[in-house]
This record gives C-alpha cells, structure tokens and sequence, in this order.
C-alpha cells in the first residue's frame, strides 16, 4: 500500500471515531477492559458503567476478572440505545505496603 497523504488520513481517522460513537456507551471499545479491572478492584461498593459494543477483548477479561478476583459482573443491554449496562461489586483492593505518612 503507498503511503496515505494527510488528508485521506484523517478522513480514515475520522470515520473511525464516528464509527466508535455510533456504538454509544461512555467508553472507548479499546479501554473497555481497564474500566472493568478499575470496577473490579475497586471499594467494596457497586460499580456501574454502560459500554457500547464490548469486544472480544473485553469478554476474555470478564472471564479473566471472574477467575482471578472471584467479581462477576451483572450484564444487561438497555433494548433503547442497544448499549450495555456493567455493575460489579469491587473486591476492595488496597496497597498494603503503602504506608501512611
């Protein structure tokens, strides 16, 4: 392929952000996995997050999350917008060699 010149590259880029809003949800198809480790180790408290299309890579995190930390994640898609609900409860991780100062 020769090289794309600046302006068929950002309308490549561009189509790709609509594409990725389109989906809904408040988080980036690539970072859909990170949000759910934060929900998962996070306080002993319900998370919530609504994600777009979930990807191949956030469902092996799921499982991953499910047999590492024991969280299981209640997933349900909102028939409206066709977006997806996650909650969790956090397994309330803390640094226990942070030492208080």
């Amino acid at each position: 392929d020769p090289p794309m010149t600046a302006e068929e590259f950002g309308t490549y880029v561009g189509k790709l952000l609509l594409e990725e809003i389109s989906y809904g949800g408040t988080v980036d198809t690539c970072l859909q996995s990170f949000v759910l480790l934060c929900m998962a180790l996070c306080t002993e408290d319900v998370s919530k997050v609504r994600l777009g299309r979930m990807s191949k890579h956030t469902v092996n995190m799921l499982r991953l999350l499910k047999d590492l930390l024991g969280v299981t994640f209640k997933i349900k898609e909102d028939p409206e917008t066709g977006t997806i609900f996650a909650s969790c409860m956090g397994v309330g991780y803390t640094n226990i060699w942070k030492q208080a100062s």
